[in-house]
């Protein structure tokens, strides 16, 4: 685990300022987003629209016995046609087609059968890290539900083993109580933008997903040039288990990693949250400027006040929740809050990474 000591002199935070950003921008998440291992196989982004298309994939968090997944397949249920799979390098890509349970209008064309299943196979996934095996999919507006959710079994085959990722949950059971739950998709009313992001809540800056909810992000606004950024949530679960914070993504940026920054007898200690950042079961965390908070890494662009940036924060099991933040100005310490008038000690206030902490 990475762990940094700067001194606060600014002679000191000159000298280490380019190393440190290189060192920085250039640190994979090496765990493979470690605590995705232990999760079961499931949908990112796990929330869709009836009637329109969801652009998404099934994730593989981990092999068989140790060793590696060699064929992925998932099946497509009712209701859920003008399915695309994506091209991915190294795997060979099979589908099986059935006719539609009524015809379909796609493109003006009433089209009587479609993708059935989609199977990767033909590489191979090493089981310490995770993948997705993404696919696009219209939802139709009548489709059939079970418990508000639709549900797309998977199979996963390894050197050795296998998992069967089929089962449903009977009414009133908790998917968590299953030993291989089906992967499945929250349906948000009305229609859908197509991103997989329930209708509305992009605007409100608010994302719920399974237990989780996050709430109340923001980002801070960053010079020209700069390569990284600061960006704050508070995130609640109301679940009856703890998740985990595994990091995220967004369209500005190349990923999102969480980080924690202390101070210790004037000097400033940051740390990469490597392993991600638990979230207890029926509690809360805060990532704030000066302590724990997400870091943009490889920003594509400048972060401007009043702009808003859309991405996914990925959790071990609640998946992919999608997330618009709002871009407040550089050292603000939050949206109504009033500016302290220098950059905060989390060192996002749009001055260099290796300028300050973060």
């Amino acid at each position: 685990m990475m762990n940094l000591a700067i001194a606060m002199s600014a002679p000191a935070r000159r000298t280490v300022s380019s190393s440190l950003a290189r060192l920085l921008a250039g640190g994979l998440l090496a765990a493979g987003f470690a605590g995705a291992a232990s999760a079961h196989a499931v949908l990112t982004p796990p929330e869709a629209s009836p009637g329109a298309t969801w652009r998404g994939a099934v994730r593989i968090g981990h092999g068989c016995e140790g060793t590696p997944t060699r064929l992925v397949r998932v099946t497509i249920p009712d209701g859920v046609v003008a399915v695309r799979p994506k091209a991915k390098y190294g795997w060979l890509i099979e589908t099986t087609w059935a006719p539609y349970l009524k015809p379909v209008d796609i493109h003006g064309k009433k089209v009587m059968e479609g993708v059935k299943t989609i199977t990767w196979k033909g590489a191979a996934l090493p089981d310490h890290m995770f993948d997705d095996f993404e696919f696009m999919a219209r939802i139709q507006p009548d489709v059939a539900l079970q418990g508000g959710k639709l549900y797309f079994p998977v199979y996963q085959e390894c050197e050795k083993g296998s998992f069967d990722w089929s089962q449903i949950p009977a009414v009133g059971q908790d998917a968590n109580d299953l030993k291989a739950p089906a992967p499945a998709l929250v349906l948000a009313a009305g229609q859908g933008s197509g991103s997989g992001v329930i209708a509305g809540a992009a605007h409100a800056h608010i994302a719920n997903t399974r237990q989780v909810v996050v709430s109340g992000g923001w980002a801070r606004a960053t010079p020209k040039g700069a390569k990284v950024a600061g960006a704050y949530v508070t995130i609640a679960n109301g679940g009856s288990k703890g998740d985990v914070l595994l990091g995220g993504r967004f369209d500005v940026a190349d990923r999102a990693e969480v980080h924690d920054m202390t101070m210790t007898d004037g000097v400033m200690r940051m740390r990469h949250l490597e392993q991600g950042l638990e979230i207890p079961a029926g509690g809360s965390v805060e990532l704030r400027p000066g302590g724990l908070h997400l870091m943009l890494m490889g920003l594509k662009k400048p972060l401007l006040p009043g702009d808003a940036i859309k991405g996914v924060l990925t959790f071990r099991d609640a998946g992919d929740v999608a997330v618009t933040l709002p871009v407040e100005p550089a050292g603000s310490p939050g949206p109504g809050k009033a500016p302290a008038g220098a950059a905060s000690p989390d060192g996002h206030g749009g001055q260099r990474h290796g300028d300050h902490g973060h």
